[in-house]
């Protein structure tokens, strides 16, 4: 992966980490893995955890986005709640 590519994905985590306002924002989104997919796109692998305000319910699981970018910013974020669909949008599964 490109450096400049390596500088913008590191300030992707900090808003994933703020949370949403819904759940607690301690620890929400963790980037576990982040590969360059060509094709001005970039994969992050991951998992999100949280807990609700108003129920008290404990959310764990599997959350993986690709990034499209186009002139450095980022232009389309998709969502893939598996890690193999995550892989084949990114055309990175053999």
């Amino acid at each position: 992966m490109a450096r400049g590519s390596q500088r913008r994905l590191r300030g992707m985590e900090q808003p994933s980490r703020e949370g949403c306002g819904r759940r607690e924002r301690k620890g929400l989104g963790t980037p576990e893995k982040v590969v360059d997919a060509g094709n001005a796109k970039v994969l992050a692998l991951g998992k999100i955890s949280g807990r609700g305000r108003g129920t008290g319910l404990q959310v764990d699981m599997e959350l993986h986005s690709l990034y499209t970018l186009v002139d450095g910013k980022i232009t389309r974020v998709e969502g893939f709640l598996s890690r193999h669909e995550a892989l084949e949008a990114a055309e990175l599964r053999k």
